[in-house]
């Protein structure tokens, strides 16, 4: 029997959305959007890897009730708590008391998984919320076997792979081979082929919200490179007709990207 493809896609928090996918679903048994993915816009105490601005305007209220009908409709909800930097406060007595606390509370409601950036946010969900499963962020860089293996010994139960290695088969079937957990891959990237920007951009925005004018001089920069077509073909997007090729090598978790 053939294996599922299972995609993740960006929330857009609208109940009709969720119900569309699982008609979606019930109609393609070998394609299944099983997760969607996102996080609180309004009193958000945390930073993700995205300007705030320019993500649904989302409260606590809308999202349970996005939970609900998520869970009536059997489809995961992924919360990306992915900033690059949290400027050490993880490490502060009253800042981990309230990410625990706001764990406990997202486990409460039915989310199944957190994207993460840093160790100390998987101890700490491994540590106090059993129920949720931990996704590292492909802003880890995940990019070789040992890499993978230490965010699995960590604890995580899926991983989202570097961009950059899109394309070199052989690196990702030796990851899939080296560890047990599930693998997922970034099917729309916008980045640059090995883009010597991106760690500055993602601590950038990782302190966007700091900021009341907040302007994003790095997508200013990337915008610029891509404007040279032999730079924006180099990008490492996935073919929709590749899809079997990544089959082969032991991927069938894809996701889309985008928050906008």
């Amino acid at each position: 029997m053939d294996a599922v493809n299972k995609f993740m896609m960006p929330s857009d928090f609208k109940t009709s959305t969720i119900e569309w996918f699982s008609q979606f679903n019930q109609s393609h048994p070998l394609m299944k959007i099983s997760e969607t993915y996102g996080q609180i816009s309004i009193d958000n105490l945390f930073p993700s890897a995205r300007i705030i601005s320019e993500t649904p305007v989302v409260n606590k209220n809308d999202f349970e009730s996005y939970m609900r009908v998520s869970l009536q409709n059997h489809i995961a909800f992924n919360y990306t708590f992915n900033a690059a930097c949290f400027g050490n406060k993880e490490f502060e007595k009253k800042t981990y008391r309230q990410v625990v606390d706001f764990f406990k509370y997202l486990e409460s409601i039915g989310v199944d998984s957190i994207t993460v950036t840093n160790p100390a946010v998987v101890e700490m969900i491994k540590t106090n919320c059993s129920a949720l499963k931990v996704k590292a962020s492909v802003i880890l860089a995940i990019n070789t076997p040992t890499k993978a293996k230490y965010m699995e010994k960590l604890g995580v139960d899926r991983m989202v792979l570097y961009e950059g290695i899109n394309r070199y088969f052989q690196v990702i079937e030796n990851i899939h081979k080296n560890v047990n957990c599930e693998l997922e891959l970034i099917v729309n990237t916008l980045c640059l082929k090995d883009c010597p920007f991106s760690s500055q951009h993602y601590n950038s925005l990782a302190h966007s919200k700091e900021y009341e004018n907040f302007q994003d001089y790095y997508s200013r920069l990337c915008m610029f490179q891509k404007m040279d077509p032999v730079e924006f073909i180099k990008i490492n997007w996935i073919r929709p007709e590749d899809i079997p090729l990544y089959n082969q090598v032991g991927i069938h978790n894809f996701k889309v990207r985008g928050r906008t």
